[in-house]
């Protein structure tokens, strides 16, 4: 497309649609109502391997209902990001959650990071890379969907 040089757009006469591609690396969803014409058109001009539908791509997982439809989520990239998390980690998250009870965001209302007095992280120190760590995490997870995130995320942007 005139817009990304990894997203290709055919007309579709048949379905009246775009038919869509999109690459990445050695990665390519397609986006179609007969995508499996699309992949085999694809496959006689290019050498093809691993044919199989999408199932989780750049941290993503995907499905296809029943209906047709896809819906995607970040369920296992969270997860995975939890397990990895040493327990202090999660002790500090398990005991920040338990004072603030149900929410409908990942940061308390009433928290004035400007007016925090806690001490300045050394730069460099473990502390410091678990922080940028935990502040790209919750990027990523704004870019694959979890707008939810996205207030708490640009709030501790501002101190790193």
């Amino acid at each position: 497309s005139k817009y990304d040089e990894n997203v290709y757009l055919k007309w579709n006469d048949e379905s009246k649609d775009w038919d869509r591609v999109g690459f990445y690396v050695d990665d390519m969803i397609i986006v179609s109502h007969r995508p499996e014409r699309v992949r085999d058109d694809i496959a006689r001009h290019f050498g093809m391997t691993g044919h199989t539908d999408l199932t989780r791509h750049l941290g993503s997982d995907y499905a296809r209902h029943e209906s047709g439809k896809f819906s995607f989520n970040s369920i296992t990239y969270l997860m995975e990001i939890l397990d990895s998390m040493p327990n202090e980690d999660r002790e500090l998250m398990s005991a920040e959650k338990g004072k603030r009870g149900r929410t409908t965001s990942p940061m308390a209302s009433d928290h004035n990071l400007e007016i925090d007095n806690s001490p300045i992280l050394p730069t460099g120190g473990k502390d410091h890379a678990r922080y940028w760590r935990y502040g790209g995490v919750i990027r990523w997870l704004i870019t694959i969907g979890r707008l939810d995130v996205a207030y708490a995320g640009a709030v501790l942007s501002q101190f790193s």
